[in-house]
Order: structure tokens, then C-alpha cells, then sequence
């Protein structure tokens, strides 16, 4: 009986817990109080960060169908790039503008991740963030087509990126939260957060699907790479800036691919 209670109450955290710990993690939605927080549970959540990029994504598409008719093309994408910034908590613009402060302004990797761990922004966090909304905007504006598969992949694949990040690379604080995702990585996790992001990608995309997971899954292990000669490793604000660069780059090789 202990062993039965011991494997349901496993059971019950993986298909539970642990997706609404993502949930609440990654958006501003909340299903059940208090939060989850619990640090072993957290780290095993991102196999469901492509889902809730999925989750995301169908919310954009919703109220694209909602005001693209409406309102036209340009101010339908910024609103769009708003509300999945609102929906995010703007988690990963915050970690995209303090990881730009500490690359362009830190020396060496203690000034860099001092910089990148104090809450104000430089001048040049605000220049990424300016570049980062306003091409989403205009990608999301210029797609003519497969609009739906777009907002869909743009925050999977970004979300599978974060994995990528947290599993390839080394943990650059003593402590943090995203230490607890790092330290949580395990061949279960990662392996479903990849099966639902290729899937979706497949899905979606048929065999240009698998070419734009893998390329994404490249592009995390280059943006990785580069991070980690500047720190000696990743941060929680290094996901988050893992997860813009990413989302940012599908939105606008899908509006080349697609725009007229």
C-alpha cells in the first residue's frame, strides 16, 4: 500500500503539479492558490514550457481573429506582441534587457552578472527591448499567411529553446531560482518538453516543422554558447533572453517566408 500511495502521489505531481507549476511560472495565470514553489517542483515543470508557449500562442491567434479585421494589420501586431508580453508577466523581456545591460556594459563575468542582478535598466536593455518588440510587431504584421501555425510555434519553439538552455548549459550562480530548473533537468523532462514541441512543429508544418525545431534547438545551443563565454554559464535572466532572441526569430522567418 505505501508503494502504491508513494507511486500515485508521483503521478499526481508529474500530470498536476507540475504543469500548473509551469503555468504559473511562465504567465500571470493562476488556476489553484497558493503557488507552487516548491524548488524540485519547479525545475521538473519545464516539460511543459512548450506547452504553455502552445497555450499562449492559441490566446494570440484567438484575439488576432478578434481584431485583425478590425483594427488592420500593423496595430493587430502590436497589440498581439502586448498582450503575450502581459501574459508572460514580461518574465523574459525582464531577463532580455538585464542580460543586454551586462554584455555591453560589464568587463569581466562578476561585473556582468552584478549588473544582470540589479533590477534597473541601462540604456542599452532599453535599445534590446525597443528591437525586440518592434520586430515581433512587424513580423507578426507582415505574415500572409499560416498565421496560426506562427503564433502557435513562436512561443513553443521559444519555450523549447528555455530547455535547451537550462539542460545544455552550467548554472552561472551559487543560487537563484533558475538554479532550481537546472538542478531539475532530467531525460524525462527534457524529453517531453521535445516530443511536444517537435510534435507541434510536425503537426503543424509537416517535415519544414522538423527543420524549424532543429534549427530552434540550434539556435538555443549558439545563443547558450555565446552567454556562457560572457558569465560562465546561464541565469534565470539568460533563459529569459534565450526565449525573446528565439520567439522573435521564428515570428520573423515566418513573416519572410509567408509576407507578400
Amino acid at each position: 500500500m505505501i508503494g502504491f500511495a508513494a507511486t500515485r502521489e508521483r503521478i499526481r505531481v508529474a500530470l498536476i503539479d507540475e504543469p500548473l507549476a509551469a503555468l504559473e511560472l511562465l504567465t500571470i495565470l493562476r488556476l489553484r492558490r497558493p503557488r507552487i514553489l516548491n524548488g524540485e517542483t519547479l525545475g521538473r515543470s519545464q516539460a511543459y514550457f512548450p506547452a504553455v508557449g502552445l497555450l499562449l500562442g492559441l490566446i494570440a491567434y484567438g484575439a488576432d481573429q478578434l481584431l485583425s479585421a478590425a483594427l488592420g494589420a500593423p496595430l493587430t501586431g502590436w497589440i498581439l506582441v502586448g498582450l503575450l508580453a502581459l501574459l508572460s508577466g514580461c518574465l523574459h523581456l525582464d531577463g532580455l534587457a538585464d542580460s543586454v545591460d551586462g554584455f555591453f556594459v560589464g568587463r569581466s563575468p562578476e561585473r556582468r552578472l552584478a549588473i544582470m542582478r540589479d533590477s534597473s535598466i541601462d540604456v542599452f536593455g532599453v535599445c534590446a527591448l525597443v528591437v525586440v518588440l518592434g520586430v515581433k510587431a512587424a513580423s507578426i504584421s507582415g505574415i500572409g499567411g499560416l498565421r496560426l501555425e506562427a503564433l502557435l510555434l513562436g512561443p513553443a519553439l521559444a519555450r523549447w529553446a528555455g530547455v535547451v538552455a537550462i539542460v545544455a548549459f552550467p548554472y552561472a550562480r551559487e543560487s537563484g531560482l533558475g538554479k532550481s530548473f537546472h538542478a531539475g533537468a532530467s531525460v524525462r523532462s527534457s524529453a517531453l518538453a521535445g516530443m511536444t514541441a517537435l510534435g507541434a512543429s510536425t503537426v503543424l508544418l509537416g517535415i519544414t516543422g522538423l527543420l524549424a525545431f532543429s534549427i530552434t534547438s540550434a539556435a538555443a545551443l549558439g545563443l547558450g554558447f555565446f552567454i556562457s563565454r560572457q558569465i560562465g554559464g546561464l541565469t534565470g535572466d539568460s533563459y529569459g533572453a534565450t526565449i525573446e532572441s528565439v520567439e522573435t526569430g521564428v515570428l520573423l522567418a515566418f513573416a519572410a517566408g509567408t509576407g507578400t
